[in-house]
């Protein structure tokens, strides 16, 4: 009688085999994990800095007036990289740097008015970010309207 201890080298190789898919798939899914947990994360940094660029465009729309805003609603896209005080001259010309400091993203608004000029600014931030699956950008609208005297 034959005594078979132990296992035969077809049956460590199939072992091994099955093991390397198994971790194979599961590093896959961790780094898939991680590169979407980072992009939702620069996803969400991004709408912050969007509303953050509103709100600051809402603020002087309310203290200087609607056509502070009117003046500039010529489609131009305006660099918009910090938010230091209530000064529309924080708006810059367009062939300024746009990177919000200590971040990997620009940020820049277009303010138009082609729909109902001086009754509306329509106004569209743009956030954008490079990672490692390229250039990813937020873009966010919305309409002041002139509603004083009316």
């Amino acid at each position: 009688m034959k005594n078979n201890k132990g296992q035969s080298l077809f049956e460590v190789v199939v072992a091994i085999g099955i093991l390397a898919v198994v971790l194979v798939g599961v590093v896959s899914l961790a780094a898939t994990s991680v590169s979407n947990s980072s992009y939702s994360k620069n996803k969400t940094r991004s709408n912050r800095y969007s509303q953050e660029a509103f709100e600051w465009l809402g603020r002087i729309n309310e203290r200087d007036g609607f056509f502070t805003l009117s003046d500039l609603a010529d489609g131009t896209k305006y660099c918009f990289p910090a938010i230091v005080d209530d000064n529309v001259n924080d708006l810059k010309s367009p062939n300024c740097q746009a990177e919000i400091s200590g971040t990997p993203f620009t940020r820049h608004v277009i303010l138009d008015n082609n729909l109902l000029p001086g009754k509306e600014v329509h106004a569209t931030v743009v956030v954008e970010w490079d990672d490692a699956k390229g250039t990813h950008d937020v873009k966010t609208s919305t309409t002041f309207t002139y509603w004083r005297g009316q």
